[in-house]
């Protein structure tokens, strides 16, 4: 009687199968976090560039100036205007509105598409708080 012990070509074959199944599975989940908690980053600072936007506007009357240096704004430690990905701009502003942007940074071509396709990531706040996305990169 001769029995021989191992696997079939078969049995190693579905294996192969599984696991390459398993491991796409997992890449394409891990991107879209990887992705949208660069987002966040992007999301934390507009919100803290919001509040010294809204502390600016308690003190003078009017927001902070798009014109200016956006690193010149009292309270400019509580957010960063260049994050890792993402540089932040006061867009528009006025007495009673403004509106800022985080933007890809367009030095670092790699760290501004975030997932590696053609399109780029940019966000903005108003003076409500109300995050808008302009150009969405983790779709």
């Amino acid at each position: 009687m001769n029995k021989s012990r191992g696997f079939t070509l078969l049995e190693v074959m579905i294996t192969v199968v599984i696991i390459a199944v398993l491991a796409t599975i997992a890449v394409t989940s891990y991107s879209g976090y990887a992705c949208r908690s660069k987002q966040a980053n992007a999301h934390t600072s507009l919100k803290a560039l919001q509040l010294a936007m809204e502390q600016y506007r308690s003190r003078v009357g009017a927001y902070f100036p798009s014109s200016s240096n956006l690193e010149e704004l009292p309270g400019a430690d509580m957010y960063q205007t260049t994050t890792p990905h993402y540089t932040l701009t006061i867009i528009n502003s006025s007495q009673m509105a403004f509106t800022a942007r985080a933007t890809c940074r367009p030095s670092d071509a790699t760290r501004c598409n975030l997932d590696s396709d053609a399109r780029s990531d940019e966000w903005e706040i108003n003076q409500d708080g109300t995050l808008t996305n302009i150009s969405n990169d983790c779709d």
